[in-house]
């Protein structure tokens, strides 16, 4: 049994058990304030300020919903890391000076003959 991945939650359950028991009250309030109240606890005991991610809950009910808001999320996230890169390019002219205006244009010299691939099979 001690190779059981849930063997690791054995102390937090005695904790849980421990409160309700030493504190019966616990058990009529509304289940999320159960759990801010028991990780504030154990924080407290343990001597941690407790993190703001961890007392934070979800408006949405459903994984769907869940998903497209962390889908979005990360799509802003990703936004805001292009513009900000974006902000950082600069254009350098053959001087090697900074050009000014950046008119989307790319000068491509062109080959000296032409091939024609289609032309080969």
């Amino acid at each position: 049994m001690q190779n059981c991945r849930l063997h690791g939650l054995k102390p937090l359950a005695n904790f849980v058990v421990n409160e309700i028991i030493h504190d019966p009250t616990l058990i009529d309030i509304e289940w999320r304030q159960l759990a801010d109240t028991l990780i504030l606890r154990i924080c407290k005991d343990i001597g941690i300020e407790v993190p703001k991610w961890l007392i934070g809950w979800s408006e949405v009910e459903s994984l769907d919903e869940f998903d497209d808001i962390q889908r979005e999320r990360v799509r802003v996230f990703l936004q805001k890391q292009i513009n900000d890169a974006y902000g950082r390019i600069q254009i350098i002219d053959e001087n090697g000076r900074p050009r000014p205006n950046y008119k989307n244009e790319v000068n491509v010299k062109k080959p000296k003959t032409s091939l024609n691939v289609f032309g080969m099979f």
